[in-house]
């Protein structure tokens, strides 16, 4: 089989392989500080970094150790309103995020090349509401209705839910490990692996308030998730040209399967082990 029809086959396999599974990275620009100044890595071979972009064209860079670290600042104000049936409520984010770092390394011998690295593949930032949003919210009214249902006689009388807050997060951890070879000066594949951790942390609050006879009840619940898991990665990259530069790379899917841990407060367990805050959407 000549050049032409392996840069063929893997371009194939490449290019249809995520039909089964799309997913787009280049909406996550928080593996890269490169990619946010010029908006495309896709098919660079320029600097370490394309060991997540293009891991295949690792082997067009000089003979030798490459490194990048970079970090990333996030200044962010999301903020949502909705409407439960108590009038227009509207919340936003407090603070920033400073540190999003990321480090890729390779070592380019000949045609062999070596890669690795830690980076943000998901998360990266956090969900700091001091005043609460509609995620406590939502929690509180469940636990309100319970509560009330569970307190006999005229006593089940709490009005609302007050004092909320939330702080939550979410990274996912990825750390790469391959090789890339080139057949030629104008073809070269990779092939490798990457590790996944997930960690979830949340901290949420508030109080029932508002009963004539009661005095105001305050419920908590902080806990961290964890999961781990493992994918590969397959890479190619063809030199057409001195001006054209083609290349693809495929990631498989991880199975992550979050475990609550650390968990704290005085929200109940459902039944099945899991947390009742877990049911709400994080925002």
């Amino acid at each position: 089989m000549n050049h032409r029809n392996i840069v063929f086959t893997c371009l194939t396999v490449l290019l249809f392989a995520p039909l089964m599974s799309v997913g787009q990275m280049d909406n996550l620009a928080n593996m890269s500080a490169k990619w946010v100044r010029s908006n495309v890595r896709n098919a660079a071979t320029d600097a370490a970094d394309i060991v997540n972009y293009n891991p295949a064209g690792l082997t067009s860079m000089n003979n030798g150790i490459h490194f990048s670290l970079s970090n990333q600042t996030l200044f962010r104000k999301p903020q949502h309103s909705f409407n439960l049936g108590m009038g227009e409520q509207s919340y936003e984010q407090d603070g920033i995020d400073p540190i999003l770092p990321m480090f890729y390394a390779a070592y380019k011998v000949n045609k062999l090349a070596f890669y690795s690295g830690v980076y943000v593949s998901g998360g990266g930032a956090s969900a700091n509401y001091p005043n609460g949003s509609i995620t406590t919210n939502l929690m509180g009214l469940r636990i309100l209705m319970d509560a009330n249902a569970a307190i006999p006689g005229d006593a089940a009388d709490y009005k609302m839910v007050s004092n909320q807050h939330l702080k939550a997060s979410s990274y996912y951890l990825t750390v790469p490990i391959g090789v890339a070879y080139a057949i030629n000066e104008k073809l070269s594949v990779s092939v490798g692996a990457r590790y996944l951790k997930g960690i979830n942390k949340t901290e949420a609050g508030m109080e029932l308030a508002g009963s004539k006879d009661l005095p105001d009840s305050p419920f908590s619940v902080n806990y961290n998730a964890y999961a781990n898991g493992f994918g590969g990665v397959f890479g190619v990259n063809y030199k057409a040209t001195d001006r054209l530069n083609l290349s693809a790379h495929f990631e498989t899917k991880v199975k992550m399967e979050f475990e609550t841990e650390d968990f704290e407060g005085n929200v109940p367990l459902t039944a099945n082990g899991k947390r009742a805050v877990e049911t709400f959407p994080l925002c």
